[in-house]
Formats: structure tokens, sequence, C-alpha cells
């Protein structure tokens, strides 16, 4: 395997289970009150169409990919820890900005198709998704990032 592919492929197999364990998480949440009304006032509810679903473990995987090939040049400048948060930031930055993609894209379909949702709300809805996202990073960066980012250097034998 290529130097730099095999922090892809670590990227790839913990990282895609546990973000779509995540996402299956995310999406039982709508039952519960708060997160109800926050479907109804953001129209959130563009993320519960199947073709969303599959742009977000889509947009997941190539995030993680891409992230991971730079996971050993990241372990030459810097500490295993600072290497985990650059390969989450660099994962959350693509993240926020797929999601915030699929979310104007499913905006515009609905007010095409005829439902008119709030539009006022749609500043408040990214900052939401990128206030998430964010609050994964620090919790991702101390737990899967950490893994991968570790056995992607004892494989690759990196010394720090």
């Amino acid at each position: 395997m290529e130097t730099n592919k095999t922090g892809a492929v670590y990227a790839l197999a913990l990282g895609l289970p546990a973000g779509l364990l995540c996402l299956w998480l995310f999406l039982g949440l709508r039952d519960y009150f708060p997160f109800s009304l926050l479907l109804k006032v953001s129209s959130f509810k563009v993320f519960w169409h199947p073709a969303a679903w599959v742009a977000v473990a889509g947009l997941l995987g190539g995030s993680l990919w891409y992230s991971g090939l730079r996971i050993a040049f990241y372990l030459e400048k810097h500490d295993t820890l600072g290497a985990s948060f650059r390969f989450t930031l660099r994962v959350n930055i693509r993240l926020l900005i797929g999601l915030t993609v699929i979310y104007i894209g499913g905006i515009g379909l609905r007010m095409f198709t005829g439902h008119k949702p709030l539009l006022a709300a749609i500043p408040y809805s990214i900052i939401a998704i990128a206030s998430l996202l964010a609050l994964a990073s620090l919790v991702a960066t101390v737990t899967i990032s950490l893994l991968i980012v570790q056995l992607t250097k004892n494989k690759l034998k990196i010394k720090i």
C-alpha cells in the first residue's frame, strides 16, 4: 500500500462506520420536541430525503478519503494530537460546505415544487449545521480521529 493512502484507508475503515452511526442517531432525533421544532423552523427536513442520505454518506466517504491522504504529511510536521485536529478540521470543513450545498439545493428544490420554507431561517440553519459540526470536531479529535492518526502513525512507523 502506498504511504499516502494508508491514512485514507484507515480513515474510511474506521471513520465511515462511526460517521454513519452518528448520522443514523442524528436522523433519529426528529422525534424529540426541541429537535422537531428546529426541523419545522429551519426546514432541515431536506436531510430526511433518501437522496440526501446517499449524498451525505458519499460526502462523508469522500471527505474521509481525501483528508486521510494528508495524515502522513500532518504527522511529519506535527504531533499526534495536532495531526488529529488538522485531519478532523479538514473533514468537517468539507462536510460543512457539502451539507450547506445539499441544504440550499434542497430548499431550492422545495421552492421550485411549490413548498415555501421560511427563507429567513436559512442563515440560522447554516449556523446550526456549523455549530453541530464544531461540536463534532471537538469530540472526534480526541476519539476516532486520534485512533485513525495513531494507527496510521504505527503503520508508517513515524517517530515523533
